[in-house]
This record gives C-alpha cells, sequence and structure tokens, in this order.
C-alpha cells in the first residue's frame, strides 16, 4: 500500500523538494564538477583522475538504484580546473564562488548553470565543488523559504563515493537523518544504514528515494518516519544545524 505525500505535505522533510535549479533525479544529467585550487592546496593529473573515478563510481551506483523504481537517469560528467585567490572556506564563499564560475551575481552558480544549460541542454545539472585539502563536505539547497537559492556541493579531498553520492541527493532533495539525534535514533530504528544518516554503507531509503522523485508515494516505513517526526519545526531542524556548524568552528 502506498501512502501520498501530501499527508505531511508541511512536514520539514519536505521543504527542498522540487525546489531550485536542481529538482528530481531522473532524465539527462550533467554533473559539472569544479577542482578547486587556492592558497592552500592544489589538484595535480592523477589526484584528479582519482576523483572523476570516485564520481564515476558514486554515479553509476545511483543509475542503478534508480532503475529499481523504474526510473531512467543518464549521467554525464564535466571536470573543470579552476584556481581561486584566497584559502577558500565557508566563510569566503561568495568570493571564490564569482571567481570559479565566473558569474558575478550573489552564490554565482543559478547564472553558471543557466549558462551552461544553453550551451549543453539537458534536464537536471548539478554542480560539485572538489577541494584538495580537508574540510567538511556540505551541500547547498534551495527551500520553500529560499526557491532560488544556489544549489551545489562541496567535497574535500578524500574521493568517498558515499560521501559524494550523500551530497550530491542533497541537491535533488534530500534531507539529512543525522540530526538531530532524535531524527538519527528513528531513522536508524525505521529506514536503517541510509545513506543520508551516519554509517558506512549506501543504501537509498525509501523516503529518499520520494525527495529525490524516484517515488510518487511513501511506503510503510517512510510514512512511519514522517509520523515520528512529525512535530518537529524547519526552524527546529535549522538551528540544530547551526549547532553543529558553530561546534566545528570552535565557537561553542
Amino acid at each position: 500500500m502506498g501512502y501520498l505525500d501530501t499527508s505531511f505535505s508541511n512536514h520539514y522533510i519536505f521543504n527542498a523538494k522540487n525546489q531550485g535549479t536542481v529538482k528530481s533525479l531522473r532524465g539527462d544529467v550533467i554533473i559539472v564538477a569544479f577542482y578547486v585550487s587556492d592558497t592552500v592546496s592544489s589538484w595535480d593529473d592523477a589526484s584528479v583522475s582519482q576523483y572523476d573515478k570516485a564520481i564515476g563510481e558514486a554515479l553509476w551506483l545511483l543509475k542503478k538504484e534508480a532503475a529499481k523504481d523504474g526510473v531512467k537517469v543518464d549521467f554525464r560528467m564535466a571536470a573543470i580546473q579552476r584556481t581561486a585567490s584566497v584559502d577558500c572556506d565557508r566563510h569566503n564563499r561568495d568570493t571564490w564562488l564569482r571567481e570559479v564560475t565566473c558569474c558575478d551575481v550573489d552564490n554565482g552558480v543559478d547564472e553558471y548553470q543557466a549558462y551552461y544549460r544553453k550551451h549543453y541542454p539537458c534536464d537536471e545539472l548539478a554542480v560539485l565543488f572538489v577541494f584538495n585539502k580537508p574540510l567538511r563536505d556540505y551541500a547547498s539547497s534551495a527551500n520553500k523559504k529560499y526557491p532560488t537559492y544556489g544549489e551545489f556541493a562541496v567535497l574535500s579531498k578524500t574521493p568517498i563515493k558515499r560521501d559524494i553520492v550523500h551530497e550530491l541527493l542533497h541537491q535533488f532533495g534530500a534531507k539529512d537523518l543525522y540530526y538531530p539525534d532524535e531524527v538519527r535514533t528513528i531513522a536508524h530504528r525505521i529506514l536503517p544504514e541510509s545513506v543520508m544518516n551516519v554509517g558506512s554503507k549506501i543504501v537509498i531509503d525509501s523516503l529518499t528515494r520520494n525527495l529525490i522523485g524516484w517515488r510518487d508515494s511513501l511506503d510503510h516505513d517512510a510514512y512511519a518516519f514522517l509520523n515520528a517526526t512529525k512535530h518537529l519545526t524547519e526552524e527546529y531542524i535549522q538551528s540544530e544545524l547551526r549547532k553543529i556548524w558553530a561546534k566545528e568552528d570552535g565557537n561553542t
């Protein structure tokens, strides 16, 4: 039996679904990977090749997983090397985004995507910024409150297939299941080993399959998770995320 997700239309988990410039993971999808060198790190051809291979493996896995739901996804990939004039981090992001994408707009990525789509038509276009230095992987996603927010993912030097899949799925509407602790516990119980939670396996759980456009309805597990977390608000979830960033920045 399938449940309609309209029963939870106000649930925070659907906040990013079908929002922004990157919507559903289906059809002809282009992945543009910017390999960014900056003032403290740089890329060489061997390292880029190794990372390209990991991204390719992640895309192949997603293609196979989509097929399980009868969804066809065909990936194309472009790798571009760029250099920024700063030590790139989360706090000077607008500066290096403009330099890397050559787009003089807030967040830069939307304009770049429009430019790229004009030359290479596709159904969806996702952008990765990859740095050859240790940093926290993260994704920037549009949501109902900020539907035009720039969408992209930032990845660190170690090419881990699970991390690539996790951050890519954010651009297509997936949500984290590892915070706050209450959500992590419920997800571990109902949606075990999800790639959107902590762990080592790459399982695309049934709820995430709905969020990224592979399924139109919810199965029992997805419904049970949503019902168990329906009291949580987007404001609360964002406040918990800010605590995580503050702790990692050393501000707590």
